[in-house]
C-alpha cells in the first residue's frame, strides 16, 4: 500500500470533525423534539415535532456514515475511497439544489471528487 497522502490524512480530519458534529445535531434535534416547550414554539411555527425528530434522525445517520468515511480513509480501507465519494456526490447535488448559496459547496464537493481521482489517491486505496 501507498502512504497515505498528505491531504488526504486533513480531508479525513475534517470529516471527523463534521461527522461528529452532524452526530450532536441530529441527538440535538432528536432531543429537543421531545421538549414540550419546544413542541409549543415548532407548533407555533407550523412545524410539526415529528418533521423535527425525523431530521434529528437523517442527520444522525448522515453523521455516522460521514464518521465512518473518516475512518476509512484514514485506515486506507478501499470502501472509505468508495463512501467517500458518495457523500461528494451528494454534497454536489445539495450544492446544485441550492444555487447562488450552495456554489461554495459544489465548487469544494467538485474538487475534491477530482482530488479523489488523482493516481496517488487511488493507489493509496488500490482502486
Amino acid at each position: 500500500m501507498a502512504n497515505r497522502p498528505t491531504f488526504l490524512s486533513i480531508i479525513a480530519i475534517l470529516l471527523g470533525i463534521y461527522g461528529f458534529i452532524m452526530l450532536i445535531g441530529g441527538l440535538a434535534l432528536i432531543l429537543l423534539g421531545e421538549d414540550n416547550a419546544v413542541k409549543d414554539a415548532f407548533s407555533t411555527a407550523g412545524i410539526g415535532t415529528n418533521l423535527v425528530t425525523a431530521v434529528g434522525v437523517l442527520t444522525l445517520i448522515i453523521g455516522i456514515l460521514v464518521l465512518a468515511s473518516a475512518y476509512m480513509l484514514w485506515k486506507g480501507i478501499k470502501l472509505g475511497w468508495y463512501l467517500a465519494l458518495i457523500v461528494l456526490v451528494l454534497t454536489a447535488i445539495e450544492g446544485l439544489l441550492a444555487l447562488w448559496g450552495g456554489l461554495l459547496l459544489l465548487i469544494v464537493a467538485v474538487l475534491l471528487i477530482w482530488y479523489f481521482f488523482r493516481p496517488n489517491v487511488r493507489a493509496f486505496f488500490g482502486t
